[in-house]
């Protein structure tokens, strides 16, 4: 089954090239964490997956770099911490021992996954950091301290909703230093798509740089828009009409913000132009307005803009 049907793959835009680079230079700088904030939806949890796969390039050497996804708990404890560790890194026991042996466990594969790499540091990206209680804080500056003495450093990128940048700021009032010692140290504010521009750019993603299969030169346009591709159809020359339907439909609706569009209302709508409308323009290589609108309102764009 194709990404598109599956909705299951991971697009560039430039809000996460700004995002990304700025992590280089964290990790170019040495710093043991920072964190990123911004409203919901906006694409965080995708870059942090893109940058994963893509970090190598971006840092200019391979790292062992893992990705913490969110999980809630009514009553957090060492134990149940330690083992969603273990299982976002890649253990296979994750689920057995009390929270010393998990603690041990998880300190021992985390040197492991450095041993073969010139660098001897972890990147721990944590998603929905805002939920993070202060016992949890605690537990990664205790491994971070363990890893230290086996040679390895931890830097812990903590990515979250709005609330993050307020936890930060009370840590400051409040004086705990450790805490923003070792985690944010720095901020980025991450934003959404705020131009046409920049929406052409994500589009022009699906024309020319991802590919089903990856080892083939099949674009995702053109396996869905088939000889239409060949006469110049691209998703990225729809990138105008969309961005000024998108800015009707929000007037309309009353809504008074700034555009920044999420990354889900942005592959939601690229899903359903290639899977309905790509290949079926009898001629035409761009999309009508009603075809927009009917795309957007099919997709939810407004109920995201609330």
């Amino acid at each position: 089954m194709h990404p598109i049907e599956k909705n299951r793959y991971l697009i560039g835009t430039m809000p996460i090239e700004e995002w990304a680079n700025c992590c280089a230079q964290w990790v170019q700088i040495g710093l043991p964490g920072g964190c990123t904030y911004g409203e919901r939806r906006l694409g965080k949890t995708h870059a942090a997956r893109w940058l994963r796969e893509h970090h190598e390039k971006v840092f200019g050497r391979p790292y062992a770099f893992f990705f913490v996804p969110e999980r809630s708990y009514t009553y957090p404890t060492p134990r149940k911490f330690f083992s969603h560790l273990l299982q976002a890194t890649g253990h296979s026991l994750y689920s057995t021992g009390d929270e010393s042996a998990m603690r041990s466990r998880l300190v021992t594969h985390m040197i492991e996954a450095v041993a073969s790499l010139e660098d001897q540091r972890i990147i721990l990206v944590v998603d929905e950091a805002h939920d993070l209680s202060r016992m949890e804080y605690k537990l990664l500056i205790n491994l971070s301290n363990e890893l230290e003495e086996g040679g390895v450093r931890l830097m812990v990128l903590l990515i979250g909703q709005p609330e993050l940048r307020q936890r930060m700021e009370l840590f400051k009032s409040t004086k705990q230093r450790h805490i923003l010692g070792r985690f944010m140290l720095d901020s980025f504010c991450f934003r959404g798509i705020e131009t046409a521009e920049e929406l052409r750019h994500v589009f022009s993603q699906y024309d020319s740089k991802v590919f089903y299969p990856e080892d083939s030169r099949t674009s995702y346009t053109e396996a869905y828009s088939g000889t239409d591709f060949n006469r110049g159809f691209r998703l990225a020359d729809q990138a105008e009409i969309t961005w000024r339907v998108m800015s009707v439909m929000r007037n309309e609706a009353g809504i008074k913000s700034e555009m920044s569009i999420p990354m889900q209302s942005i592959t939601s709508f690229a899903n359903y132009a290639l899977l309905h409308f790509a290949g079926t323009l009898n001629g035409a290589l761009l999309l009508t307005e009603d075809q927009v609108s009917e795309a957007l309102t099919q997709t939810g764009f407004l109920l995201l803009e609330y």
